[in-house]
């Protein structure tokens, strides 16, 4: 992914937040194969690919896709591909069939898109050579290998913003909590209440369309407001920073 197509495209709260996941897994990866820790280096690329990349970023991109912004989906796209031919190379010394297979379908995609076909090549591949897979393209293993440094230069995320992405998710995720104990059907809506230490920012990045969007859809368009004022703390509250969720009425 060249430094360009990345930084470029990186404007949205989650760009950052994701592309700073990447990077920690990353440096974590690298650790753990120069340590002989496999089964670490394994563990972080899991976590991101699947709990993070996956459960996280690509949902937040539904929103994107749909919106009548065009920029929004091609700077999301951007991300997207950095991110996912990173892990491909990150996980290939654990995971070599799969990440190959994953690679090659990438190129195949990468070469109808600029035929302007729209969808998988069907071209003729390229003669098969000792450095080249069988569509032509060179094989993962001979790609350069990701380092913490070059992702930092392609987009450094902003970490003001990336915590703020994290009271978000937090936000959600208790929202997500509150309905399933209320036993809630999945499409309900939920009006929701949040007490909030004016500290907190709430109502300030509650403002964010990154922010309205995901908590629009956690609460099934129910509407979500924010009280501001002293908040007294029960148990740990570090990710909400010391906000209270309730769902109203309830």
């Amino acid at each position: 992914t060249s430094p360009q197509a990345v930084s470029g495209s990186a404007q949205e709260l989650w760009d950052h937040w994701s592309w700073a996941k990447l990077i920690a897994a990353t440096k974590t990866t690298q650790d753990s194969f120069e340590g002989y820790r496999f089964n670490e280096a394994a563990l972080a690329q899991a976590d991101f690919f699947w709990h993070q990349l996956c459960d996280v970023y690509l949902e937040t991109l539904k929103f994107r896709f749909r919106s009548n912004d065009p920029s929004r989906a091609a700077a999301a796209r951007g991300i997207l591909d950095g991110a996912l031919r990173t892990s491909l190379k990150l996980m290939h010394p654990i995971m070599p069939f799969v990440t190959e297979e994953i690679h090659n379908l990438l190129s195949l995609a990468e070469r109808g898109s600029r035929s302007g076909a729209g969808t998988l090549s069907t071209q003729e591949p390229a003669p098969n050579r000792e450095s080249q897979s069988p569509i032509g393209q060179r094989f993962i293993s001979e790609e350069k290998w990701p380092t913490v440094n070059e992702l930092e230069t392609a987009f450094k995320p902003d970490p003001a913003r990336v915590a703020d992405a994290e009271f978000i998710l937090a936000l959600a995720q208790q929202i997500r909590t509150l309905r399933s104990d209320a036993k809630l059907h999945p499409k309900d809506p939920s009006p929701v209440l949040i007490r909030a230490p004016r500290e907190s920012r709430a109502a300030e990045l509650l403002d964010l369309k990154e922010a309205g969007e995901l908590l629009s859809w956690e609460t099934r368009g129910g509407t979500v407001q924010v009280q501001e004022g002293a908040v007294r703390l029960e148990g740990p509250r570090e990710a909400l920073r010391g906000c209270q969720v309730a769902l109203a009425g309830t």
